[in-house]
Order: C-alpha cells, then structure tokens, then sequence
C-alpha cells in the first residue's frame, strides 16, 4: 500500500519530494486507470491527501499537476481537481535505431495494428474513403517521379486505412506510433529508393491491398497488409548491409 509506504519514507532524507510525487501520481494514476476513480469524480483536497499518504501539500500539488499533464486530471477553479471526464492512457514508445534489428521490431508492430486495421477498413470504409487511399497511393509514386521520397504520401496511405477502420483506439495507436512509424518507414524506404525493381513491388503491394478493401474482403485485405509489410521486412534484410540512418535519403516502405 503506497500511503504506508510513504508515511515510513517521509522521515527518510533521501526521498526527496520529487520522488514522493511521483510515487503519489503513479498511485493515483494505476487508482483512476483500474476505475477505482471514476472519470468525472472529484479528487480528494490537498489536504486530505497529504494527511492520507504522509506527505507534505507541495509534494500533493506536483503530483496532481503530474496527473494534468498525462490528461488524467484537470483542476477547476475555486473547485478542486477531478478526474478527467475520459482519462487517457498516454502509449510513451522509444524511437528505432537505424539497425536492421529495431527496425523490424517495429515492423512487427505495424503488423499487429495495421493488420487489424485494414481488415476492418475493407469492412467498414466508404466510398469517399477508399477514394482518398487510392489518390494517397497515386500521391506516392507522383512524389517518386519528382524526386522525391514520398515518405508523407506513404504515410497518408496507411493513416487512411486506419480511419477507414472506424475504431478510435485503432487510430489513436496509429496517431501513438505515428513519429516511430515514419522513423522506420524512412528506413526501409531509403534503401527500396536504390532499386527501381523494389519500388515496383511496394506499388504492386499497394494495389493489392487496395484491390482487397475495394472488394470488402476483410481477410483477404489484412492478408495483403500482412505481405506488404513481411515483404518491406524481407527487403530491409536483404539491404542489411546498408541500412540508412534518419540524415539519409529516406526511402521507401
């Protein structure tokens, strides 16, 4: 229990405050996310937390303001604070290397969301949806011609898919990941962008995929994710050797 916890560390000189906000905001947070907080509910006042975990009252304001700044809680004026009417779990992910390695650990995360994703997407998409993914697909090897990388179009593409899927927390994995994602796209880009013969089959792949959600094929669409992404894998390993770090020409996915 963190308040007993707490209360024997208080008198300890090593703890300092910081330490014990964070141990306080961390408590607070597993409280609210395992809904034994309710979304809206009223926190308990500085001073009743500071007297429940042995804390001092500045200690219980940085950790409430720790809470505010993961939108877990919001303060109001003359009120106190609460928890947030739809508290969010922030997804905090580390940025790939440029080795083969990290950059396939992502791809395997492409994997397990997009997957999912566009089986969803060829289920649930529009019209005017699958319009804006084949336009982004086109985008992609327009930007190709002019010399471009057509990285922000490739991306375009695979964000369209998520929307399509009509699940928000779909795309709020994808808006999480979005900044690994485009390291890792700009990875196994920058060395397809070497051989002529490489981009086709990314295009080929893309057609496929569309192909598939056009037809409102669910598996038959995550199946052409599942190889586009197995094949961007199999084209990063066989350009091991030369794998290009972020300052690099980007290339594509």
């Amino acid at each position: 229990m963190i308040g007993a916890t707490m209360k024997t560390k208080r008198t300890e000189p090593h703890e300092g405050s910081k330490a014990q906000s964070q141990r306080l905001a961390a408590e607070l947070r597993r409280e609210i996310l395992a809904g034994e907080r309710k979304a809206g509910a009223k926190l308990p006042t500085e001073a009743e937390l500071s007297a429940q975990y042995g804390l001092s009252r500045p200690s219980v304001r940085e950790a409430i303001a720790i809470l505010r700044s993961q939108d877990l809680a919001e303060s109001r004026r003359g009120s106190g604070s609460y928890v947030t009417a739809q508290p969010r779990l922030e997804l905090r992910l580390a940025l790939p290397t440029d080795s083969t390695e990290t950059v396939v650990r992502m791809i395997e995360l492409r994997r397990a969301v997009e997957c999912e994703a566009t089986r969803l997407a060829a289920i649930r998409r529009s019209t005017e949806k699958l319009d804006a993914m084949r336009a982004a697909s086109e985008a992609v090897i327009h930007a190709e011609r002019e010399g471009r990388d057509g990285v922000a179009e490739d991306m375009l593409f695979h964000r369209l898919i998520a929307e399509a899927a009509d699940n928000p927390y779909l795309l709020q994995m994808h808006e999480a990941c979005q900044s690994v994602l485009l390291q890792a796209m700009r990875s196994t880009r920058a060395n397809e962008r070497r051989d002529p013969a490489l981009r086709d089959e990314v295009h080929r792949e893309h057609r496929r995929i569309l192909l598939a959600v056009s037809a409102a094929e669910g598996d038959w669409a995550a199946g052409a994710m599942a190889a586009h992404l197995a094949g961007a894998e199999r084209r990063l390993r066989a350009c091991a050797g030369s794998i290009a770090s972020p300052a690099s020409p980007p290339f594509q996915d």
